[in-house]
């Protein structure tokens, strides 16, 4: 009788087998748990998700009459403690340990740049010196709060010089 001969393959497909189907498996329970929430990245006055309008709201954000013209969740599980938020009347960003805010009225330049790991990094001067720093991650729509918060900084220097709010189509001469 011959004695049966142990088959190496066959452990090591079961050693390489277990730890990759955990790993599937993860990886499409994620997606499922990213799926089915609110959708992240940056978001708009007709796009703002109703948990964002409702975190907002609760924890006072916003003046009676100040509306959002975008908006940021930092956070991955998009529970809104850590937002870039910008109004018609400034911007703030909101983390648990306070808020930082410049009224548009009084920003005196913005910095753009993008890095490839970070993500887009916006930085808006103050008139007084004051600094408030932006990241955007990457592919979550930075150009997008970019473009609105240099919109809103224009509308606001020609309010306060007393010039007439453009219409949209003034606002791309």
């Amino acid at each position: 009788m011959q004695a049966i001969q142990p088959k190496p393959l066959k452990w090591l497909w079961i050693g390489l087998g277990v730890p990759i189907g955990g790993l599937a498996i993860a990886a499409v329970s994620l997606v499922i748990f990213f799926s089915f929430g609110p959708a992240g990245g940056v978001r708009v006055t007709s796009t703002l998700e109703p948990y964002a309008k409702e975190y907002l709201e609760t924890n006072r954000l916003l003046e009676a009459d100040e509306t959002v013209i975008a908006y940021y969740d930092a956070t991955i599980a998009l529970k809104g403690t850590e937002a870039a938020i910008l109004t018609d009347r400034r911007v703030l960003y909101h983390r648990p340990g306070g808020n930082s805010s410049i009224l548009l009225q009084q920003v005196a330049r913005i910095e753009h740049e993008e890095q490839p790991v970070t993500g887009d990094v916006i930085r808006i001067f103050a008139e007084s010196g004051e600094l408030l720093v932006i990241e955007i991650a990457p592919l979550n729509g930075g150009l997008n709060f970019l473009s609105a918060l240099e919109n809103q900084v224009a509308l606001a220097r020609r309010v306060s010089q007393g010039q007439p709010t453009p219409h949209w189509f003034q606002l791309a001469e």
